[in-house]
């Protein structure tokens, strides 16, 4: 990627297969050469795909998501926590419906 004012920066990674579902690493390097790296999963259970994952940026501090989202009968929910490298978390959670050509959403 090269910003407004020319400088670079770059992304690494992959994306597997597993038997449960998927796993995904990359490292993303600054135009300066720090580097943040990033890696997660994400499996499905019936109607809920589940996804995990963290971020280490450049002072080794890690920061992770954990959440899901379901089909429902009315379109779909999900949840997730975010905690960062301190301890602290936040939640979020929100739904999605669908009438005709209209998503609507809360969260």
């Amino acid at each position: 990627m090269t910003g407004p004012g020319g400088k670079t920066a770059t992304r690494s990674g992959s994306t597997t297969k597993t038997d449960e579902g998927v796993a995904h690493e990359a490292t993303y390097t600054g135009a300066g050469g720090q580097s943040v790296n990033t890696s997660g999963s994400t499996t499905r259970q019936g109607n809920t795909v589940s996804s995990q994952g963290s971020v280490t940026g450049p002072g080794g501090k890690t920061a992770t998501r954990s959440g899901s989202t379901t089909k429902t009968d009315e379109g779909m929910a999900h949840e997730a926590t975010y905690t960062g490298a301190g301890g602290q978390s936040v939640n979020t959670s929100g739904s999605a419906t669908r009438q005709g050509n209209t998503v609507s959403s809360q969260g």
